[in-house]
């Protein structure tokens, strides 16, 4: 409620997206203005738990090629945060069905189809997705209700400052470890026996899943400090 005499000035219609909890563009050449708004709406659904208005959605798909006018300093400030919110997962997969993901992350795109052992359930693109989904649940991030699952996961609450800890950049660890699931398989596709089947994985540093090249491919050069002060290097080529 306002005060007596006082008018809510709306032109765009704000107050009902909020209500229906909708990020909406306010018109239609906003990306083509600014295309790293395209990776913002994203984060901002995710950053407040809202959704993406369909037209929204339409106009970033339409547009998405222009992320490539975008510096890779501000493409990994909006990766980096839309990682960071709670319920990161689901916001991957809304960065690929906008024709995104695979544009910040070409090695990720690559990964798509690539199937895994009978062990695995998931290709390794929605494996690598559904893995940053269970490192929140790991950190306790996010709950899907199974008490079964805490219990087989060892946890203290020292746990929390730790993972809470900046590393580097104003990023913290469980932002790195999310990361670090998000691409710990991504050289699968170049060390498999096959193009369809990843049938061997060994993994070398040589001919890998190498960190710092991944990071000066898409997000050079402002990410690879967090590679070096978090150790994600390790985690990445290691696994």
């Amino acid at each position: 409620p306002f005060a007596k005499g006082v008018e809510l000035l709306d032109p765009f219609g704000g107050r009902a997206d909020l209500e229906k909890k909708t990020v909406r563009e306010t018109d239609s050449a906003v990306f083509s203005d600014d295309p790293g708004r395209l990776l913002r709406g994203v984060r901002l659904a995710g950053q407040l738990g809202f959704s993406l208005d369909p037209d929204t959605q339409t106009d970033i798909k339409r547009c998405a090629s222009m992320i490539s006018q975008v510096s890779p300093e501000r493409l990994r400030n909006e990766l980096c945060l839309i990682l960071s919110f709670p319920g990161a997962k689901d916001s991957l997969h809304i960065l690929d069905a906008l024709d995104l993901l695979g544009r910040l992350i070409p090695e990720l795109a690559s990964c798509k189809g690539v199937s895994q052992p009978k062990e695995h359930y998931w290709d390794v693109f929605g494996h690598s997705l559904e893995t940053v989904g269970q490192v929140e649940k790991v950190l306790r991030i996010t709950r899907d209700g199974s008490p079964a699952v805490d219990r087989h996961i060892p946890w203290d609450t020292s746990l929390d400052d730790y993972f809470a800890q900046e590393v580097a950049g104003g990023h913290n660890r469980s932002l790195v470890l999310k990361l670090a699931g998000l691409l710990h398989d991504v050289g699968k596709l170049g060390v498999s026996n096959s193009v369809t089947t990843v049938t061997a994985f060994a993994l070398r540093l040589s001919d890998g899943a190498n960190f710092n090249t991944i990071t000066n491919n898409f997000l050079s050069p402002a990410l690879v400090q967090i590679d070096a002060s978090a150790g994600t290097n390790n985690v990445v080529t290691g696994n």
